[in-house]
């Protein structure tokens, strides 16, 4: 009876080992990890005093994704927040957001139906992200690495990470549920300003 339980708990641990290491080495693979994220159709995005609205390339409405703490958009909508061209890489596995925008912003129709709902995204490490010729890396406002989601085809970036990119301030309202980018990033921590630059200089006080 014992050498049976033996085995059996034996047996347990080789596979509990194996899955370990699958993951180990899915983490530094090209294969992505299935991740329970929230579609947040409630969520609103509101830059420099313009509530926006982004579709994809068929004109679909795409909506913001929340995952571990932080709100995601698609790379797309980053492209025209910026007014720069988003382009895809399928063999490196790289985006690219350069140049001045040539490609118009999609119209569509606004999805009156979405409902907050949780879905299934990938979260691809393996991604690599360049904006004007310079790789990024993220982090969320714990300093924490984050990187970029995968849904329906649509890579998607954290909120925080393109303020820093349009060097805006990114504020969270969860009364009004609004994603707020605006003004110019402010920097204090600096040994010296160049003229104009300087805090309070911007309109910020």
């Amino acid at each position: 009876m014992m050498k049976r339980l033996w085995k059996r708990l034996s047996t347990l641990a080789l596979g509990m080992a194996l899955f370990v290491t699958t993951l180990t080495v899915a983490a530094g693979a090209v294969e992505a990890a299935s991740v329970s994220v929230e579609m947040r159709p409630d969520v609103e995005i509101v830059v420099d005093g313009t509530a926006r609205t982004f579709y994809n390339v068929q004109g679909q409405e795409v909506h913001t994704l929340y995952y571990n703490g932080t709100h995601y958009l698609p790379v797309r909508a980053i492209g025209e927040l910026m007014g720069k061209n988003v382009n895809w890489d399928q063999s490196s596995l790289t985006v690219s957001i350069s140049g001045a925008r040539t490609a118009a912003d999609v119209a569509g129709t606004p999805d009156r139906n979405a409902m907050e709902r949780s879905i299934t995204a990938a979260l691809w490490p393996d991604i690599t992200v360049m904006v004007d010729g310079v790789e990024r890396t993220f982090t969320d406002a714990q300093s924490r690495t984050v990187y970029p989601l995968v849904y329906h085809g649509s890579v998607y970036l954290p909120v925080r990470a393109i303020g820093n990119l349009m060097g805006k301030n990114v504020s969270w309202d969860g009364a009004t549920e609004t994603v707020t980018l605006s003004g110019e990033l402010l920097i204090t921590d600096a040994d010296s300003f160049q003229e104009g630059d300087r805090p309070g200089t911007s309109g910020q006080g």
